[in-house]
């Protein structure tokens, strides 16, 4: 239900500035007294749920944060907008069409060379992975000529003797019998004859 609020309330001690707050359920509509200095009301602003600060009245102006006029538009006795938002007001004081784009500048003079850079960053740690192993490649198309043959080296120095062999080779096997020799000489001397026997028994 639709309500009109004034503030501060009874026995509200809270309260810094008096305000009003119309309320239709839907929407609301704040009227703040804005207290000056003094003591004494310098303004009245109204605020809403999207706007805090919509519409304020001073003494000497007004701050708006939008208008909507059905309306001429007047300052004193003076048209200034008429109802199809058209200036007709004073045309004195202000500002012109804008002007045609100017001729681009001279080129600046360069600047100085910037700073050094940081110091070099720490070196990065080893990969973890190491690629796999490439496939052999194929075999060369071309074989080299044969080299030409080196010269014949020089004769090198006689070594030194070795040394007497430490185990004496096995007996040889015994040799074969040798042929039958020639017969000898008949003696010089006979010898003397022998005495005769015995008479045989009877």
């Amino acid at each position: 239900m639709p309500n009109v609020i004034i503030y501060p309330l009874k026995n509200d001690v809270t309260a810094q500035q008096p305000y009003i707050i119309f309320d239709t359920d839907t929407n609301k509509i704040q009227l703040n007294n804005i207290i000056g200095s003094a003591g004494v009301s310098s303004s009245i602003s109204f605020s809403s749920t999207t706007s805090s600060n919509q519409n304020k009245i001073g003494p000497t102006q007004i701050d708006t944060s939008g208008v909507t006029s059905t309306g001429n538009l007047y300052v004193g006795a003076t048209m200034w907008v008429n109802t199809s938002g058209v200036w007709v007001g004073p045309s004195t004081g202000l500002a012109g069409a804008q002007g045609a784009q100017g001729a681009t500048g001279a080129q600046g003079a360069k600047g100085a060379q910037g700073a050094q850079g940081g110091v070099q960053g720490a070196q990065g740690a080893q990969g973890a992975n190491t690629g796999a192993q490439g496939a052999q490649g194929a075999q060369g198309a071309n074989t080299g000529a044969q080299g030409a043959t080196g010269s014949q080296g020089a004769t090198g120095k006689t070594g030194d003797q070795g040394a007497q062999g430490a185990t004496v080779g096995a007996q040889g096997a015994t040799g074969k019998t040798g042929a039958q020799g020639a017969q000898g000489a008949q003696g010089a001397n006979t010898g003397a004859t022998g005495k005769t026997g015995a008479q045989g028994a009877p």
